[in-house]
């Protein structure tokens, strides 16, 4: 099964690169985890740095206890329709316990914009390296990202197969992560853009008998400026009855 939706994105990706140039578009896209998960399929124009930074609290759900992070992207254009990242960030469960991220390599291709009947379409490839605190193993992701406007408001689907390069015994080889949202512009004053986002996500459990990890996320980003945005959410992550809490802000800055 899983063999055969992969394979169908990829032929939808190869039948749709021979369609319209996409063209470079303004630097305030929609970025994983800045502030919600789900992403849009459009790198930033090409010849152009972006950087986006900021910092959220997570509350633990159950026992667990809560812990501050700060999380770090680099972009950059590299070509038409082609854009690579690298991301990192930093989590605490007090002053003296900090502990890094791994480190992100993603490169991500857009086959497409949108067009009145076709929804813009791109593929994303990363590499997790093991560079964190107390991390083995080097993960890789496959994603496809797909959106589709109607009237003012676009519909964003990514679909993920994570790759587990270091895992338990019994544990699952690869997840599957699908991520839904929405994002509607909204005109609370003048001189900039906002955006408010909504999402929802389900990923598979670490273990096939387990339950999925599912949760919901709002979110809003304000373009201040012709190069920076401005962005906050909150989202949670729900399993086995026992729900996480993320909130979040953020700042992207482009050059």
């Amino acid at each position: 099964m899983r063999g055969r939706l992969w394979g169908l994105a990829l032929a939808c990706a190869a039948v749709c690169s021979s369609a319209i140039p996409a063209l470079g578009i303004e630097h305030g896209n929609l970025d994983e985890r800045h502030p919600l998960r789900f992403e849009d399929p459009y790198p930033i124009p090409q010849g152009e740095w972006s950087i986006e930074a900021g910092i959220g609290f997570q509350r633990m759900g159950g026992r667990g206890r809560p812990h501050a992070f700060i999380p770090i992207d680099v972009l950059y254009g590299a070509a038409l329709n082609t854009q690579f990242s690298l991301g990192t960030g930093w989590s605490s469960l007090a002053v003296s316990d900090s502990q890094s991220s791994d480190l992100r390599i993603s490169a991500l291709y857009n086959f497409r914009q949108e067009t009145m009947s076709l929804p813009a379409l791109a593929l994303k490839y990363t590499l997790e390296l093991p560079t964190g605190t107390r991390s083995e193993g080097v993960d890789t992701e496959i994603k496809a990202l797909v959106t589709k406007s109607i009237s003012s408001v676009s519909f964003h689907f990514n679909l993920t197969d994570r790759f587990i390069g270091e895992r338990s015994f019994a544990a699952r080889s690869s997840l599957l992560i699908f991520d839904l949202g929405a994002s509607l512009p909204l005109f609370i004053s003048h001189g900039g853009r906002n955006l408010l986002l909504a999402g929802w996500h389900s990923e598979q459990y670490p273990y096939p008998w387990g339950d999925n990890v599912t949760g919901f996320g709002l979110g809003i980003r304000r373009q201040q400026t012709a190069r920076t945005v401005l962005d906050a959410g909150v989202e949670t992550e729900s399993s086995y009855g026992v729900t996480n809490v993320r909130f979040a802000g953020g700042l992207s800055w482009s050059y």
